[in-house]
């Protein structure tokens, strides 16, 4: 029930799955209408994970006691402030090597693992919104990324370069199709591969190090932060 609440209030199947896989094994075997505050603050407290995780396992907790009406147990959750990490970004430069270094087990998987990885590095997109295009998205040298699948919930239609255009053009399925099938669906793996090319270039960063380095580029060159939105 509060699963269907959570669509109902229009969340990503993402943040959704995520809410479900941190409050699970908190409360399996647990009975929400039996807690009471001293034991929702030890099973938080409890549990070692850094404090951005902590606090997003709170953030879903506190969506589940609103939902089952138990607003003293959402009212005991300690609030936790979200710390702001030092993030590292790539030049031009350092994202076209970390794209030439990308190996994986076959060739067919590296080669849509190099292309996954450059459309983030191009257009700076997510990394989960990316691995859910599909063929029938890629249109007149552009991506469209579709509404459900967007942070913002507003479908963002983006113009690719003609190289990237045509490599991807070559590997073209069905419509319905995904355009990268072979990269993994699990986001750990996927920064494993990228981590293999980071660690043989002596760099820092991660999936979504590719969308700041294309926001700084960005800014860089045009100095207004609005316009880089």
């Amino acid at each position: 029930m509060w699963e269907a609440d959570l669509r109902g209030r229009n969340m990503r199947e993402t943040t959704i799955a995520n809410y479900l896989r941190a409050v699970s094994p908190m409360l399996r075997g647990k009975d929400v209408a039996n807690l009471d505050a001293q034991k929702v603050r030890e099973m938080v407290g409890g549990k070692k994970v850094a404090p951005n995780t902590r606090r997003f396992i709170c953030n879903a907790l506190k969506s589940l006691f609103l939902f089952c009406k138990r607003t003293d147990l959402a009212e005991a959750l300690p609030h936790i402030k979200y710390e702001q990490k030092d993030r590292a970004w790539w030049s031009e430069e350092d994202m076209d090597n970390i794209i030439l270094h990308v190996r994986s087990d076959s060739a067919a998987r590296t080669i849509e693992y190099k292309d996954y990885f450059r459309v983030m590095a191009t257009i700076g997109s997510r990394q989960g919104e990316t691995y859910l295009l599909r063929w029938k998205d890629l249109h007149d040298g552009c991506l469209t990324f579709v509404a459900e699948h967007t942070k913002s919930r507003k479908e963002r239609t983006v113009p690719i370069p003609y190289d990237l255009w045509s490599s991807l053009e070559v590997r073209r399925g069905n419509p319905e199709d995904r355009m990268f099938p072979l990269v993994s669906p699990s986001q750990s793996r996927r920064y494993r591969v990228l981590k293999r090319a980071l660690d043989e270039l002596g760099l820092e960063g991660g999936l979504h190090t590719f969308r700041h380095s294309v926001s700084m580029l960005l800014f860089k060159r045009c100095g207004d932060i609005k316009s880089v939105c």
